[in-house]
């Protein structure tokens, strides 16, 4: 099987995702040619062909959004080049722009049929913009759609009317933070307190940190259950020595000690975080660490398949959750290893070799 990889954006946050997914393709791949701008990927495999032909994503222009127009066409377009080349069997685009894919549609699937997208927050896009729902509906029979979690797969089939075959799952990978044994995750380090919940994602809904201040001013709640709680802001700040809030950049150094200190993880996700996969909580349930998180699909989803290791947030119970959380069980070790396993490598290479192979029958 030949496979070809380019994204329409590149962009350095999806940097780890791109290189564990293109880890996987090579395994499943006889010959796996990957398009970047030039030295974007460091993956050294015998089988893996480098062409650096894409445009990188220009942080410095005043017209972004043009620009990112502009660099997600002329990518495909060069990819298209590449694909008329190669001849692959698949093609894979493990990040495409919902504005604008369809503009090059066409000319993709006329060089190669089999062409898998890859989707991050692209779902929840087409939930509040009308336009790119109705830009999508136009090629969306036309690709084969990745999506990294079973709800969000049934979700797309059932919300756009795409046919099972077309729909892939190939969970979100990651890979465990802490080095330390289990012992020594839970010591102090540097001088960094061992909290009972941390919250650091720059995604943080901050109406629901706002809410946590204020109800800790007024009946002190977390300091009164001897807790503590560490969040970040992208714009408060509040210590009163049970709930600290912070703002700013944070250190990888920083983050994971604190994460390696931390008892739980709070994913204080806004509404509009719905039908996407967050690398926080994944990192947490990789590494054992249980969740708490906020009333979206994402969480609802975790805590019906593991109801042990993931809690939805409720400000009625969020003191007793914290509390029961923590606790050591048999159930949430096997919570956490089925989830493990279920996010491995090998099940995730397991899954494209078995999904592209059909493509190709």
């Amino acid at each position: 099987m030949k496979i070809l990889f380019y994204n329409c954006v590149y962009r350095p946050g999806h940097l780890y995702f791109d290189t564990k997914l293109i880890s996987y393709l090579s395994k499943v791949a006889e010959e796996l040619i990957i398009l970047q701008p030039e030295g974007w990927f460091d993956i050294k495999e015998e089988n893996i062909t480098y062409v650096d032909c894409e445009l990188r994503q220009n942080k410095k222009t005043k017209h972004k959004r043009a620009s990112l127009w502009r660099r997600t066409i002329i990518n495909s377009v060069r990819a298209a080049k590449e694909m008329k080349r190669f001849s692959p069997d698949v093609v894979v685009v493990g990040e495409y722009e919902l504005s604008t894919f369809g503009v090059t549609i066409g000319l993709l699937v006329s060089k190669c049929p089999n062409i898998v997208i890859v989707h991050h927050n692209n779902i929840d896009q087409l939930r509040t913009s009308l336009i790119k729902r109705s830009l999508f509906k136009t090629y969306k029979n036309k690709v084969f759609h990745c999506t990294l979690e079973p709800y969000i797969k049934e979700f797309i089939q059932k919300e756009y009317g795409i046919s099972q075959e077309k729909v892939f799952c190939w969970p979100h990978p990651s890979e465990p933070l802490k080095e330390a044994s289990k012992n020594a995750e839970r010591e102090q380090k540097d001088g960094i307190k061992e909290y009972d919940i941390i919250g650091l994602s720059r995604s943080n809904d901050e109406g629901l940190i706002d809410s946590l201040i204020q109800q800790e001013k007024k009946e002190s709640i977390f300091k009164n259950n001897g807790l503590r709680i560490l969040l970040k802001s992208k714009t408060k700040t509040f210590d009163d020595g049970a709930l600290t809030v912070i703002k700013g950049w944070i250190q990888d150094d920083e983050y994971k000690r604190y994460y390696s200190s931390a008892k739980s993880v709070f994913v204080a996700f806004p509404d509009s975080y719905q039908y996407r996969v967050s690398a926080t909580l994944i990192e947490a349930f990789r590494d054992r660490i249980p969740v708490i998180g906020s009333d979206i699909k994402l969480i609802w989803y975790y805590q019906s398949m593991y109801p042990h290791i993931c809690q939805v947030y409720s400000d009625m119970t969020f003191v007793n959750s914290l509390k029961t959380i923590s606790e050591e069980s048999d159930e949430k070790e096997r919570e956490f290893e089925l989830f493990i396993e279920r996010h491995s490598d090998q099940y995730i290479t397991n899954q494209i070799q078995k999904n592209l192979s059909e493509l190709i029958k």
